[in-house]
């Protein structure tokens, strides 16, 4: 089964310059992803119109919804897994979260 590198590549350069200190704050946004540090062809990766970068944007909470909409028999054994991991976090009461949120900005 092939495998393949999801991740931009611009933002591991960027994040290794950033922890050199050569990188302000104001640049730590990649123009080459816009921040979602994602390969050109995840980003443009699309199920039902939602790409990968846009599923994590989105609140737990809808999140789950949209998974739960989704009829890919194909998939089914991940998105059953996919659904219980992200309705364990819904019932705990993280169902404001976004996948996209940095650790940074969570408390506790």
């Amino acid at each position: 089964m092939p495998t393949y590198d999801l991740s931009c590549d611009a933002c591991d350069t960027r994040f290794e310059k950033f922890r050199q200190g050569f990188l302000r704050d104001e640049d730590r946004v990649c123009p080459d992803c816009g921040g979602t540090r994602l390969s050109e062809g995840a980003r443009n990766s699309r199920i039902d119109g939602v790409s990968i970068a846009d599923a994590c944007a989105m609140q737990l909470t809808d999140l789950a919804e949209w998974i739960r909409g989704l009829d890919r028999p194909e998939a089914a054994p991940l998105l059953k897994n996919l659904r219980h991991l992200i309705d364990s976090f819904v019932e705990i009461g993280l169902g404001y979260l976004s996948l996209d949120r940095p650790s940074g900005t969570l408390s506790g």
